[in-house]
């Protein structure tokens, strides 16, 4: 009997396994392809996991996702210092360069650095400032489909998720429209180093796209200074809060900030949007026959489909989660595709549902980090989405096979090509 039910137990462990090597791993094309096996599995069967390979706890369940994201005892600033004796000694010079221009940045603060610094940038991202856009966010929507060829195609990335917020965020800024392609390429840098494990180029282009950036917006910074306009740089330049203003590392730090955030996040939701809906024709045929229901669909193609995967923190104390105790001074990564996806959470959560309602997703965050922009984004995928919509109804894949940027953070494709 003994001998049978260690067989049977051998068994099973087995199939774990066996089910475990069938699902797309973290650093695969396939997990960057579809990483929500992976994240089922997670949620199952350790939604406390402590990986070895990257000496980090990952917590992959709604209800702990979005308790953690609230916490104070989390911190981001520590994160980014810790971080450089984990890497090898090859890459910290290029890392602490890169850190050295980040460091006074909103996204690596704790409070109450954070809460003074959030307070100053606010006033630049009401609800007002952001709704006054709308027009101009139509017209330049417009300006690139009117590019197109009506009886073509098109690359999503290419000619339009990405165009659209570099061209918004320029817009915002006062940053010459000439200059969008090169601001780009800097944004696309700087983001390729958010991944969990960064590798040596990227860290290094990263640092350059860094200076490159503080180069640009020198000369920039120093005329809105004597001649301030009517835009979001100036408004930077002039926030105060009693009697407090930003630093000029401050004010160097979140530009940059914005302009890397302000449009990676949003080409990926338009891309990932566009994606999600030509899988789905039905739900995009809805979309076409009721537009009211647009400003909920960007929301579960926020769930559905997460442009931001996951963040980071660092335990400033010990923490419980899940039952198990995670000591203080351990990194910690939470899964924000995995929780958006967590059934304990949402019905049927691999369906895409325009019409889903009380959306409670976490693809901006939550509580004191919750995503400055949050408001800016949402309007322009509206305004995208629904653009497209009205005027490709017959758009369609042009591709079986589609290629994702090497990302785990941020998750985007490369291209997205289309036919109308």
């Amino acid at each position: 009997m003994a001998s049978g039910r260690g067989f049977e137990s051998a068994a099973v462990m087995l199939v774990l396994v066996m089910v475990q090597a069938a699902i797309a791993r973290p650093g695969t094309a396939g997990f960057l392809a579809d990483p929500y096996p992976y994240y089922a599995w997670l949620r199952e069967r350790d939604p406390v996991q402590f990986d070895v390979r990257t000496r980090r706890w990952v917590i992959s369940r709604y209800t702990d996702v979005a308790r953690l994201l609230g916490e104070e005892w989390l911190g981001k600033r520590a994160l980014t210092e810790a971080g450089f004796a984990r890497l090898p000694w090859l890459l910290q010079p290029f890392a602490r360069a890169r850190f050295q221009h980040s460091s006074a940045s909103l996204l690596v603060q704790d409070p109450p650095d954070h809460t003074r610094l959030r307070t100053l940038m606010s006033k630049a991202f009401s609800a007002r400032a952001v709704q006054a856009l709308e027009g101009d966010i139509e017209r330049m929507a417009s300006e690139l489909l009117d590019r197109l060829a009506p009886g073509g195609g098109m690359d999503v990335m290419a000619d339009f998720a990405a165009p659209l917020p570099v061209a918004v965020i320029s817009r915002m800024l006062g940053v010459p429209a000439e200059h969008m392609p090169r601001l780009h390429a800097w944004s696309g840098d700087l983001a390729a180093q958010l991944q969990t494990e960064p590798s040596f180029s990227a860290i290094r282009r990263a640092a350059s796209a860094a200076q490159a950036f503080i180069n640009y917006l020198g000369p920039i910074i120093q005329a809105r200074r004597e001649q301030p306009r009517d835009d979001i740089l100036s408004g930077l330049i002039q926030a105060e809060e009693a009697g407090d203003r930003l630093t000029t590392p401050e004010l160097y730090a979140n530009v940059i900030t914005l302009l890397v955030a302000g449009h990676e996040t949003t080409t990926n939701l338009i891309g990932n949007g566009v994606l999600a809906l030509s899988r789905h024709p039905d739900q995009a045929e809805l979309l076409r026959q009721e537009p009211g229901l647009l400003p909920n669909a960007v929301e579960e193609l926020l769930r559905f489909d997460s442009p931001a995967q996951r963040v980071r923190r660092v335990t400033l104390t010990e923490v419980e989660v899940g039952g198990r105790a995670i000591p203080a001074g351990q990194f910690v990564t939470l899964e924000l595709g995995s929780a958006n996806r967590d059934p304990a959470h949402f019905a049927q959560p691999d369906v895409l549902d325009v019409r889903r309602e009380e959306q409670r997703h976490v693809a901006f965050g939550h509580g004191p980090h919750f995503c400055l922009g949050a408001a800016l984004a949402r309007l322009e995928g509206r305004i995208a989405f629904g653009q497209l919509m009205e005027r490709f109804p017959g758009m369609r894949l042009a591709a079986d096979r589609l290629e994702w940027r090497r990302n785990d953070t941020l998750r985007g494709l490369r291209s997205l090509p289309v036919r109308f």
